[in-house]
């Protein structure tokens, strides 16, 4: 997602709403500020900013801060998907399958072998 003020604004609110919280002791809204976020990406190895809702664990919702810093080159491949009445822009799978083989950590592996699956359905 864009990382500009309104939107950040717009899904802390969101989030807040449908009972969501974030896991990191930041506002969402410090996201804005660029200069920000590249000192937590290469500082503290940030990657997301996590919502989570005690009341559904399985789901959580990610904003990728890094990636984010590239929003124009994910956007024209977006899909927009319905939750809560809302639409909501995601990243394709394409491109979130790209990202994972960069990082190339244990766990993204497993999630590219169940993305290229639920892909081929």
């Amino acid at each position: 997602m864009a990382l500009d003020a309104e939107n950040l604004d717009r899904i802390g609110r969101l989030m807040e709403a449908k009972g969501f919280t974030q896991l990191l002791p930041i506002d969402v809204r410090q996201l804005s500020d660029r200069k920000k976020v590249q000192k937590w990406l290469m500082e503290k190895g940030m990657t997301a900013y996590t919502f989570i809702n005690k009341n559904m664990p399985q789901l959580s919702i990610d904003i990728l801060a890094g990636e984010s810093l590239k929003f124009k080159t994910y956007d024209k491949n977006k899909l927009i998907i319905e939750a809560w009445d809302v639409a909501i822009p995601v990243i394709s799978i394409d491109d979130l399958i790209g990202m994972k083989k960069k990082v190339n950590r244990a766990k993204d592996a497993e999630d590219v072998a169940a993305l290229l699956e639920l892909k081929s359905l």
